[in-house]
């Protein structure tokens, strides 16, 4: 009898042929089934399961029958048996039911009623589900279970519990809510109608019609008392003088008794050998007996209704009553003596371990003492069982070893560490030590590698990353006396294992960079590890590489996680995991939005599969997510969620969660509570040893000690974040750092270490492509990012940086021409677009009319003006109505052309181009020489500087392709006029100074802008003379007087009189 064969005798109905139709409970079950859930209750040997198996047959209704068993108190074997039951009954839903595997364990109830919700969606309706022996299981947790499951019954499902025990307490309400009908003992017991035709289906010899009337009158309706009681008569018994009330056990051994007696020598014992067998297939009842007839035996057991059920399957299942098989069980005792007892236990325990019943075969070497062989069973089975779920039968399995031999045991050691990992991991980590011990001791290196593998695994989920070094330590130890492996399998185990250990705590071990290089190869090629290690490992591997700033392998891992992850068979808790790591990803390398959408799919699975060990992390990255983006109503929605969730956090996520609430109070402009939280999250980060969390902490601190004007103790914290990062080899929290201390420099006014600090920081935000940072600040970063610009320090970086984090919206000022603005109109000596940096090239017929509106905005009042105003200057020939509009229709071909709505706004009949996303050269021309008039005579060379900033703009009159239209022709003249005076200022101001060859560079090239600007020409003609350099300054003059003629105009007399002076 193979395993499946076995599992489908738990999930088979048993075969009711010969039995009596019982037409008045058919009638009143029908009316009972109206109601979602019916219970029979009556006592063992009342006729429940039969009643049950001939109801659905004669009804042909489809049904999934589950025998339940003491087996079933491990939840997870429930869940495991209900799978197999499941795909029996659907066998062409390809996709298996969910175990009970141990992230699960923690959220049971939410796992049953989703469980029980994807069976019902496989099942065809009308069906039912039948629950028999369900006394047989007195554990809350299993009521917990099938109530999840009763309470998410869809139409056209029935349940039906068939126990000797009545409704648990857990039911009450369902029946108070009139879910469940009764079939109670006074339902069940046969009628004296019943009775009759029993007795003439039987036809007993023996008995006279009196008598059997007598009898069945005293066995009140109790099918298996009645069935005795014929039997009995049919083996020619007579002494019926069974006296006082009749019980189920006691009429069973009375009449069993008797029964028994009057069989002969060979049918005893195949009763009481086969006993042994919690239920059995002819060839395993043919291996323990050793007789070729107790096929024919079972099956006349069976037509006889002798307490002898047949489950029909791919091998006939037979099982005895099993009020029957105690009794055979007790007679056994007496009959063969305690050494036969025991060996044929042991055989039958051997046998059923063959077959598969890997737990009754356990159960049976318990009973025997058989410690060898129990052992050998939890060795070769734990694994297999584990991974579905069973650790809990596994743990029954090893508590009947005796403790004495369990801790003597390096095998039973490991075995019980790895049942407990996921529900007690410090009592696993201990056992596993012992057992590393023993291994040790034994010379066992297999064993070793395993034990160690298995306890560094289970450490990381104590989340106390600090003891990590010391499981590390022990690995060296081994690898020092031997490097080498047993087997490539166990390399790959312990390669994987000690990745993990180290990628948290000893992150800055100069050996994680071999082992993290191994795994990370591991993990992409190697197709026979599991897939669930091979993507928690990936999870971690992600993690470090983000952490380590190499964004190139985190985008890579991150890739495969997500292709590999489509697979079968990926565990929800891995699931989880791929989710919470694929949201931090999003946080880093800037993709906030992206982020905050996976978090709520990890939400969302989250509720579907109950899992909640690794959502709190998930939110609260999501939630730095949110804050980076300024996205207030998902920061709403995600603290909420965080702050219920609080107390269930583990460190790492309350971490996360603290910085996420000093981050918030930082861009509210509340500095006190930031800085408590984030020491907090310093000393926290302290306790677990995660050291890439502590130096973020430390430059969290820093940061919000500098904003309180704690410069110096702002920098004590920054060196300590430095020098974690170094030690971590880590160009992510270089760039932290960096970014910190270029702010703190700033707010010193010590530019010239600000600058080297944003050199170091935006070249490595360029090689890497760093996007974000904790406490990421709009305002903030844009200063500094504008700041960089200005010094030239990766303009290409920043520019692609400015937009993608949408710090458009935060300009320095509208003067920054470096700016990577939305929109950029040069008027200047020409028209250009630029959108997004990219010049904007026109095809097919050019839109003018949008064109006009753009430059007219440009030249009236700084971007702005009234509808009015707009139709009066482009329609002028039109009336109101059509001029508005036109105004209207060219407005919405604007922003059209413009790619961006939020460029031209209109507001109470106002249309202004918006400063933050669009930048003019001629505006910037204007701005720049008037903050070089509010600047004072102490800072003239910071003045100087901005008005040679301005006339660098000016490279020509504004929009000269427009001719004397009104809007242009007078900021053209306004604009010429301000270049030439600032010029001529700035001339002079150089030639007080002696500084000549610049005042005549500067006059060249205001000539080569401004061609009859008679004011320059005399200037230019003044520095030539005082230079001494009369032969310039005649061609300059020349040069003069031929442009002037070629616009029909003549030099002044004062240039005239230069012109002498240059001759004479």
């Amino acid at each position: 009898m193979g395993y499946e064969q076995t599992a489908l005798n738990k999930i088979t109905r048993p075969d009711i042929t010969g039995i009596l139709p019982r037409e008045r409970l058919f009638t009143q079950m029908d009316g009972a089934c109206l109601r979602p859930i019916l219970w029979v209750n009556a006592p063992g040997g009342s006729g429940k399961t039969t009643l049950i198996s001939s109801y659905l047959e004669s009804r042909g209704l489809p049904s999934l029958w589950y025998q339940v068993d003491q087996g079933d108190a491990d939840i997870a074997s429930f869940f495991y048996y209900m799978g197999l039951a499941s795909k029996k009954v659907s066998p062409g839903n390809r996709k298996p039911l969910p175990l009970l595997t141990p992230e699960h364990c923690s959220t049971i109830p939410i796992f049953s009623r989703r469980y029980f919700e994807n069976l019902f969606t496989r099942l065809p309706r009308p069906f039912a589900l039948v629950f028999d022996n369900y006394q047989d299981v007195d554990s809350p947790q299993f009521h917990d279970v099938i109530y999840a499951g009763l309470e998410a019954i869809p139409n056209g499902i029935s349940f039906i519990i068939i126990s000797r025990e009545s409704l648990p307490l857990r039911f009450t309400r369902l029946q108070a809510n009139s879910r469940i009908e009764l079939l109670g003992w006074e339902d069940i017991r046969f009628t004296q109608a019943e009775v009759s035709e029993l007795i003439r289906q039987k036809k007993p010899e023996g008995l006279s019609r009196q008598s059997l009337t007598d009898l069945s009158r005293k066995a009140e309706g109790w099918v298996a008392g009645l069935l005795l009681i014929l039997e009995h008569a049919g083996k020619g018994g007579s002494d019926l003088g069974m006296e006082g009330a009749w019980t189920p056990e006691g009429v069973f051994n009375y009449f069993g008794a008797e029964v028994f007696s009057l069989m002969d020598d060979e049918r005893r014992e195949l009763l009481l050998t086969t006993a042994f067998l919690p239920y059995m297939t002819v060839p395993l009842a043919e291996k323990l007996t050793g007789n070729g007839r107790v096929g024919r035996f079972l099956a006349d057991m069976t037509r006889s209704h002798y307490f002898t059920s047949r489950h029909p399957a791919r091998e006939t299942v037979y099982q005895y009553h099993q009020l029957f098989r105690e009794f055979l069980l007790n007679q056994s005792e007496e009959e063969y003596g305690r050494h036969e007892t025991v060996r044929i236990r042991s055989r039958a325990a051997k046998l059923l371990e063959e077959s598969g019943d890997f737990n009754s075969a356990a159960e049976l070497y318990g009973k025997v003492e058989d410690w060898q062989s129990l052992t050998s069973l939890i060795c070769c089975r734990s694994q297999a069982f584990m991974k579905q779920g069973r650790s809990e039968t596994v743990r029954e399995w090893l508590a009947l070893i005796p403790l004495e031999i369990r801790i003597a045991s390096a095998d039973l050691l490991y075995w019980h560490g790895a049942a407990l990992a996921n529900t007690n991991p410090w009592e696993s980590l201990d056992l596993f030590r012992k057992a590393l011990n023993l291994y040790r001791s034994n010379g066992d290196r297999p064993g070793m590698f395993l034990a160690w593998s298995a306890a560094a695994d289970t450490n990381f989920y104590t989340a106390e990353y600090s003891v990590q070094r010391e499981w590390y330590e022990l690995l060296r130890g081994i690898l020092a006396a031997d490097p080498s492996f047993p087997s490539p399998e166990v390399e790959t185990q312990v390669i994987l294992s000690t990745f993990n250990v180290m990628s948290y705590s000893m992150a800055d071990h100069p050996e994680i960079g071999c082992w993290y290089e191994r795994a990370y190869a591991t993990v992409l090629n190697e197709k026979s590890v599991p897939i669930n290690q091979r993507l928690m490992t990936g999870v971690k591997l992600r993690v470090y590489s983000i952490w380590k700033g190499d964004f190139a392998r985190a985008g890579i891992m991150h890739d495969f996680l997500g292709r590999l992850s489509r697979s079968d068979g990926v565990s929800d808790l891995v699931r989880q995991a791929i989710y919470s790591g694929s949201v931090l990803f999003c946080f880093v390398t800037g993709r906030c939005a992206e982020g905050i959408r996976i978090a709520e799919e990890a939400e969302a699975h989250r509720h579907q599969c109950g899992i909640s060990v690794i959502i709190s992390q998930t939110l609260a990255h999501a939630f730095s997510c949110a804050l980076s983006n300024n996205d207030t109503a998902a920061i709403e929605v995600l603290q909420e969620r965080l702050a219920r969730q609080f107390n269930d956090m583990r460190h790492l996520d309350v971490v996360v969660y603290r910085l996420g609430l000093a981050w918030q109070s930082m861009i509210r402009g509340e500095y006190a509570l930031p800085l408590q939280h984030a020491e907090l999250v310093l000393a926290l980060t302290r306790k677990i040893g995660f050291l890439s969390a502590e130096a973020i902490a430390h430059s969290v601190v820093a940061e919000v000690l500098a904003e309180l004007g704690e410069t110096d103790k702002a920098l004590q914290e920054l060196s300590k974040g430095y020098e974690l990062a170094e030690r971590l080899g880590s160009d992510l929290m270089r760039f932290f750092c960096l970014l910190v201390e270029a702010r703190i420099a700033f707010g010193a006014l010590d530019d010239e270490t600000g600058l080297t600090a944003l050199q170091r920081a935006f070249t490595l935000g360029r090689l890497h492509g760093f996007a974000n940072k904790f406490w990421w600040r709009p305002a903030v970063m844009a200063d500094l990012c504008a700041r960089a610009l200005e010094a030239g320090i990766e303009p290409e970086y920043l520019r692609w940086l400015i937009r993608f984090r949408g710090l458009t919206d935060y300009p320095p000022s509208e003067s920054f021409e470096e700016w990577p603005w939305s929109v950029s109109i040069y008027t200047l000596g020409r028209f250009e677009l630029h959108l997004n940096g990219e010049p904007c090239r026109f095809h097919g017929k050019i839109q003018k009319k949008p064109l006009e509106m753009l430059k007219a905005l440009v030249a009236l009042n700084g971007g702005e003006a009234h509808e009015g105003q707009i139709a009066d200057l482009l329609w002028p020939e039109s009336d109101g109505d059509t001029a508005r509009s036109s105004v209207k229709v060219t407005l919405f071909r604007l922003r059209e052309l413009l790619g961006n709505d939020s460029a031209v706004q209109i507001r109470e009949g106002r249309i202004s181009l918006d400063r933050r996303l669009v930048w003019a050269d001629a505006w910037s021309f204007d701005k720049l020489l008037q903050s070089a008039q509010l600047t004072s005579g102490q800072e003239e060379s910071e003045a100087v500087s901005r008005i040679k900033k301005a006339l660098d703009l000016y490279r020509g009159q504004f929009l000269p392709d427009e001719g004397d239209k009104p809007w242009a022709f007078s900021h053209r003249t306004r604009l010429k006029s301000r270049f030439i005076l600032n010029t001529v200022a700035v001339v002079n101001l150089l030639k007080r100074k002696g500084m000549l060859a610049e005042a005549i560079d500067c006059l060249l090239k205001g000539v080569e802008i401004d061609e009859i600007s008679e004011e320059l020409y005399q200037n230019l003609i003044e520095c030539y003379l005082s230079a001494d350099l009369r032969g310039e300054a005649v061609a300059i003059y020349r040069r003069c007087r031929t442009t002037f003629a070629m616009h029909g105009l003549s030099p002044s007399p004062k240039t005239e009189s230069l012109y002498r002076t240059a001759i004479s």
